[in-house]
Formats: C-alpha cells, structure tokens, sequence
C-alpha cells in the first residue's frame, strides 16, 4: 500500500477531489458539502498547519496544527476497505509526523463502536464521543403542532415574507445580546 504526502495549498485538484470522495464515503452528514466547498476547505487553513496522505482512493488522514497547543487529527478510510490495515498504516505516517514536529499528542473524534475499537488498538484514551442523531422526517408520523392561544404557526420554502423580516431582525438582535 502506497501512502502519499499533500500539502493541500498545492496539491492537484485531483488528489483533493479523492480526499472528498472519502470524506463523503466516511460522513454521516447527508448532504454532503459540494466538491468546490471541499477543495476551498482543504486549501485555506488560516493558522498553523494542515498536511494530508492518501491511502489510494481508499484512505486518508490529516494533522492539524494551531500553536500553541490544538492538535487534531483525522483518520478516514472508504468503510467497504476497512479492517486491512489501512487506518494503521495511515496514523503511523502522522504519528511519525507529529514526533518530528515535537508534537506530544494530538486529539481526534470516533462517532460510532468501530472508530471506538480503532482508537482503543492505537493506544488512544476515549474521552469524547460525538453523537449523531438523525430524524428521517419522510419516514416520520409526526403529530400536529399544539399552538398556543394567541400564536400562529406560519411556514415556507426559500426567504422568509417581507412582513416578518422586521420581527426577524429584532428577535436574531435579541439573541446575540443575551
């Protein structure tokens, strides 16, 4: 198995189109975000330091560096190639990166029992898990809104109407003052 170094600020587009397509294969977020947001995302790392390797269109894993102290990494690989020693031969590249740069430890997130398991094996302490919870509204029955006396209940697609903005306005102000 091959693994390759990016540096995302000049990688080719292609090599970051394949990151994406990873990503996308490993998210739990439906919708994905588009290629084009992707390819900004990879290229633009406003402080410290992002490197990249790919594992083929199977794998990748990043090293995120802010000074002083924010370490993350991610590890990534297509789940129909899991349990191959992708994920390993991948977190040995940035582990291997991280102790030249001097970095002591670095972070990352698991969100299900097989990211758990995968953590566990490197020697890492499970601290935090991310939880996804997702309603499937189309597969849903649910009942209908109770509106209080005095309320209505008011919906639409797209901007809201012109007549509401007002109260929008005063309501986001109210928000960002609490």
């Amino acid at each position: 198995m091959s693994i390759r170094e990016l540096d995302p600020r000049s990688a080719p587009d292609q090599d970051l189109l394949t990151i994406h397509r990873i990503e996308e294969a490993c998210s739990h977020e439906r919708p994905f975000r588009s290629p084009e947001l992707s390819l900004a995302y990879y290229r633009v790392w406003p402080d410290g330091d992002r490197r990249w390797w790919l594992a083929g269109d199977e794998g990748a894993a990043v090293l995120m560096t802010v000074p002083p102290s924010f370490n993350y990494v991610q590890v990534l690989v297509r789940p129909e190639a899991r349990r191959r020693g992708i994920g390993t031969a991948l977190l040995a590249a940035v582990v291997g990166s991280a102790r030249a740069q001097g970095l002591s430890s670095f972070f990352a997130h698991h969100a299900d029992d097989a990211g758990a398991a995968f953590a566990r094996r490197a020697g890492a302490v499970d601290d935090q898990r991310d939880v996804h919870s997702e309603l499937r509204l189309r597969d849903t029955d649910l009942p209908e809104p109770v509106v209080p006396d005095g309320w209505r209940l008011l919906s639409w697609q797209g901007a809201a109407p012109g007549e509401l903005l007002e109260s929008y306005a005063r309501a986001r102000a109210a928000i960002d003052d609490a």
